[in-house]
């Protein structure tokens, strides 16, 4: 931290659309909607799966795994087929262990479900630690004043704002950032919304706090249908209410979670994580920027 964060707060922002150039891939299906591996299936298990509601489940975990193999590097992509390989044999076992086919069901289920969370998981670690290697091929412009200042990519448009503000906007999102020079009282530096208590807005919308240039923020979440959806930060120090407030404009994630079909639905999250826009503050360089999506 800059000897400057001690009365100010001091920022860095990135911007990397775009930068995962990964495909939202998917497994092909046969006429009935079955995962594309069906038409060789053979044992007890590969047969549940491909006659029965697993077959959706199976067909979300296929896009999320290509996807993956498709995202992490070479020299990683052997131990993840591998670790494919071990956890269907492990699959498999469940039609060696389960007494009953309700058993067997609910095995199989179990085996599927637990390996989507740990692959869906790992291809976010993946795209989130492919985006900060890339931190240093970014070019920065540098912005100041007195109480605080931060980096932003080159490609983002910045102008002023009428109430003194600072915008940085690079399409499907913008950014709003700056001292509130109204405000004085810490009970006010806080998000509003017309219509609403203070007490509904924090019980609707309030997400926590956060640390950010070494300062605490309040968080606030809104988002908007059928799409978009904004973060407010407030932070009150030196007297002084700062917030940024982040709009996004793109497909919300959220909205994924809305989708019936497994298949579109894992689809429709690995869009998200490609698209995403990556915003990082840190008051020690990108190197160790706490990211949040």
């Amino acid at each position: 931290m800059t000897s400057k964060a001690a009365t100010g707060l001091v920022l860095f922002i990135s911007f990397l659309a775009g930068l995962c150039s990964f495909s939202a891939l998917s497994l092909a299906d046969d006429s009935n909607g079955s995962p594309q591996w069906c038409a060789k299936a053979k044992t007890t298990v590969e047969k549940l799966i491909c006659d029965g509601q697993l077959s959706e489940l199976d067909r979300e975990l296929g896009a999320f795994y290509e996807t993956l193999v498709n995202t992490v590097e070479p020299s990683a992509k052997f131990d993840l087929v591998q670790s494919q390989k071990k956890w269907i044999a492990e699959r498999e076992r469940c039609s060696a262990t389960a007494k009953n086919a309700a058993e067997l069901a609910d095995c199989v289920s179990t085996k599927i479900r637990q390996r989507l969370d740990f692959i869906r998981k790992r291809l976010q670690e993946t795209v989130a630690e492919k985006r900060s290697l890339e931190f240093a091929k970014f070019q920065l412009n540098t912005y100041k004043e007195p109480g605080f200042e931060f980096q932003y990519p080159g490609s983002w448009h910045l102008e002023k704002t009428e109430d003194g503000g600072i915008s940085l906007k690079s399409d499907p999102e913008e950014m709003f950032l700056g001292f509130e020079k109204i405000v004085t009282d810490p009970k006010k530096c806080t998000y509003e919304e017309e219509g609403l208590s203070e007490e509904e807005v924090r019980r609707f919308f309030y997400e926590g706090k956060m640390r950010i240039g070494g300062q605490e923020f309040d968080i606030f979440y809104r988002s908007w249908i059928p799409s978009g959806k904004d973060r407010h930060y407030y932070g009150f120090f030196n007297g002084r209410c700062f917030s940024i407030h982040v709009s996004d404009n793109s497909r919300a994630a959220s909205n994924c979670g809305r989708i019936d079909d497994g298949e579109e639905r894992a689809n429709c999250e690995i869009a998200e994580l490609e698209a995403k826009d990556l915003m990082a503050y840190s008051g020690g360089g990108p190197q160790n920027a706490p990211v949040f999506a």
